[in-house]
C-alpha cells in the first residue's frame, strides 16, 4: 500500500473531479494505492478507481494511515503524471461520470507509452483494460506509482549557483497547454512591466490563471536556449511571476496552438529571478514576425506564413477564413507586428473574430424540443502531445482543468463556463477539461 499527499495542483484537480461527478465524498486529500485501486480517501465514503474492472464508485474503507508513512507528491512529476493518467483512462471509458476525452485508444496508448517509457514501463490501453508491464511481465499500477517515486530520486542533482542561484544547466521540456485570453489593450501592456522587457501581454497562465508577461527578441538576435529537442533560438518567450515558469512554443508554433516549452522554477525565487534578468537584458520593445526556429537548422513541422503587413492582412479581412482571422489575431498578441499597428488594428481584428465566433455558436430553432437538463458534463481535451502528446519527448506531465456545464432549456442550447479551473502538470501530462 502507498500513500500519498496530494499537491496542489492535483487536490485541486481531483476537488473539481468529485464536484462534477456529484458523489458524497469528502476527500481529505490522501491518495492511497492498493494493488490495482487508487483510493480518494475520505472522511467517511471513499472514491474508487479500479484498473481490472474499470469500474469508479465510492465504498465505505477504514484505511489504517499513520502520518509518518504518508508520502508526499511535491514536484514528482513521474508520480503526478501517473496519477493523472486516470482521468483520461476512466474518462475514455466512460465510467467518470461526466467527462469526455475525445481522443482515441490508440493516440491515448500512445500518449501513455510516451510518459512511462522513462520508467522503463509499458502500457496497453484498449477500451477493455489498461495494463501495465516492465521486461515482458505484468505488474500493478500500485508497482508503477513506486516505480515513479524510485526513479524520481535517482535524478541526480542539478548543479547549482550562489546558494539556489542561476542554475550551470537548464534544460526546457516539452509540454502542452492551453492559454487562456484576456482582453488587454496595447496602452495596458506598456503600462504593466517585470524585470528587464517583460511586458503584459493578453494570455493568461495555464496553472494559476494569472497574467503573463512577455518578451520579444530582435530579428537576428534572438536568444539561445536549450530543449529536450535540442538548441532553439527563441523569438519570444512568456513568463507568470506567481508560478515562477517560463513558456515559449516550440520551432513554427504559436502560443495560441498550446505546443510549447515550458521551465518551472518552483520555488527557486533566486534562480528564476537570474532567469528573468537574462532573458530580458537580451529582449527589447521591438516586434519579430519570426516564430522560434531550432538552432541547428533543422525545419519544423509547420512551415511558416510569408510577412505580411498587418494593414494588408486587416484588408483583406471579410476573406480570410475563421482558421486565419483566429491565426492572425494570435500573431497580433504575439509580438509579430509594430505596436502601432496592432494599435490601429486590434478593435477591428478583435470585432471580426467575436463575430465568427458568434455565428459559430449560433444554432437553428428545433420543432418540439422537450424540456430537460441534462447531467453536468466534463470534457479532457488533450491536444498535440504534455502527456506533451502524441508526437513528444515527456518529462513532465502539467493539467490545465475547466469544467462546463451544459444545459438545455426548451428550444436552444445555453453553455456555461468556468474559465481557467486548475492544471490536471505532464511534461508537462497537461489535462485541459473543456
Amino acid at each position: 500500500m502507498i500513500l500519498l499527499r496530494a499537491n496542489t495542483e492535483l487536490h485541486q484537480t481531483f476537488e473539481r473531479l468529485i464536484e462534477a461527478m456529484k458523489v458524497p465524498v469528502k476527500w481529505n486529500g490522501i491518495f492511497v494505492v492498493i494493488d490495482n485501486y487508487m483510493i480518494l480517501q475520505g472522511e467517511v465514503r471513499s472514491l474508487f478507481f479500479h484498473f481490472d474492472t474499470r469500474n469508479v464508485a465510492t465504498n465505505i474503507i477504514d484505511i489504517p494511515v499513520k502520518e509518518d508513512e504518508i508520502g508526499e507528491v511535491g514536484t514528482n512529476m513521474r508520480v503526478q503524471n501517473a496519477i493523472n493518467l486516470i482521468l483520461y483512462a476512466f474518462g475514455k471509458w466512460g465510467t467518470i461520470k461526466g467527462v469526455r476525452v475525445d481522443k482515441s485508444f490508440e493516440q491515448l496508448n500512445t500518449l501513455f507509452t510516451d510518459i512511462m517509457k522513462e520508467m522503463q514501463v509499458e502500457p496497453e490501453y484498449t477500451p477493455s483494460y489498461l495494463r501495465f508491464y516492465r521486461s515482458g511481465m505484468r505488474i500493478t499500477y500500485e508497482d508503477v506509482i513506486q516505480t515513479a517515486q524510485e526513479e524520481e530520486q535517482a535524478q541526480p542533482e542539478d548543479e547549482e549557483t550562489n546558494e539556489g542561484g542561476l542554475w550551470h544547466k537548464v534544460v526546457w521540456k516539452r509540454a502542452q497547454a492551453e492559454f487562456a485570453r484576456a482582453d488587454i489593450t496595447v496602452s495596458e501592456r506598456r503600462k504593466s512591466r517585470i524585470g528587464n522587457n517583460f511586458y503584459l501581454v493578453g494570455y493568461l497562465c495555464p496553472a494559476c490563471c494569472g497574467k503573463l508577461h512577455m518578451a520579444v527578441y530582435p530579428a537576428g538576435k534572438e536568444f539561445k536556449i536549450e530543449t529536450e529537442e535540442g538548441g532553439v533560438l527563441l523569438a519570444r518567450a512568456a513568463t507568470c511571476n506567481a508560478c515562477r515558469r517560463f513558456y515559449t512554443p516550440r520551432p513554427g508554433r504559436l502560443f495560441s496552438e498550446g505546443d510549447i516549452y515550458t521551465l518551472d522554477f518552483a520555488t527557486d525565487d533566486a534562480a528564476y529571478d537570474d532567469y528573468l534578468e537574462l532573458l530580458g537584458r537580451n529582449a527589447d520593445r521591438v516586434s519579430n514576425y519570426h516564430t522560434n526556429v531550432y538552432a541547428d537548422g533543422r525545419r519544423p513541422d509547420t512551415e511558416e506564413d510569408g510577412e505580411e503587413s498587418l494593414e494588408d492582412l486587416c484588408n483583406a479581412l471579410p476573406e480570410l477564413s475563421d482558421l486565419e482571422v483566429k491565426k492572425l489575431s494570435a500573431r497580433m498578441e504575439e509580438g509579430f507586428y509594430p505596436e502601432e499597428s496592432v494599435e490601429k488594428y486590434e478593435a477591428k481584428v478583435h470585432s471580426r473574430e467575436r463575430e465568427r465566433h458568434d455565428e459559430g455558436r449560433s444554432l437553428p430553432q428545433r420543432e418540439q424540443a422537450a424540456e430537460r437538463v441534462p447531467e453536468t458534463g466534463v470534457g479532457v481535451h488533450v491536444s498535440g502531445k504534455h502527456l506533451s502528446v502524441v508526437w513528444a519527448v515527456m518529462n513532465r506531465i502539467s493539467v490545465y482543468i475547466q469544467f462546463v456545464e451544459f444545459a438545455w432549456k426548451k428550444k436552444r442550447a445555453i453553455e456555461a463556463r468556468i474559465e481557467c479551473a486548475i492544471l490536471i502538470e505532464i511534461t508537462a501530462f497537461y489535462f485541459y477539461f473543456t
